[in-house]
């Protein structure tokens, strides 16, 4: 039987506040976290906060995501530069299609559509 890698029995709701510690050391706010996580995921701000009260793992989370954003696969991660794509399943809040312009423009270097 294969096993599961952790990050799918983890909750979100554990890690999230790691996301918006992140951003915020960066000078952003938790607002713009919300903002990304729901344009992946089409959770609005209401069921982004009840995802994390239920402590729903990643898995779930992502499953029960109400839409997917299908710009989603475009997403790259450039970490210790090394590239690699960051297939995921993930869209946001009330945004469908488009990120956060405010957002995008801080994001080009690091977020680069993949061949």
């Amino acid at each position: 039987m294969k096993t599961k890698h952790r990050i799918f029995t983890t909750s979100f709701a554990s890690v999230y506040p790691h996301y918006v510690a992140k951003a915020e050391k960066k000078g952003r706010k938790k607002s713009e976290v919300d903002a990304v996580i729901c344009w992946l995921t089409g959770y609005n701000q209401r069921e982004l906060e009840e995802q994390l009260k239920k402590q729903k793992d990643f898995e779930t989370f992502f499953k029960e995501a109400p839409k997917l954003n299908p710009s989603r696969t475009l997403i790259k991660i450039i970490a210790a530069s090394i590239s690699f794509p960051m297939r995921c399943r993930l869209v946001a809040c009330g945004m469908p299609g488009r990120m956060p312009s405010q957002m995008l423009s801080d994001t080009r270097r690091v977020i680069q559509p993949h061949p």
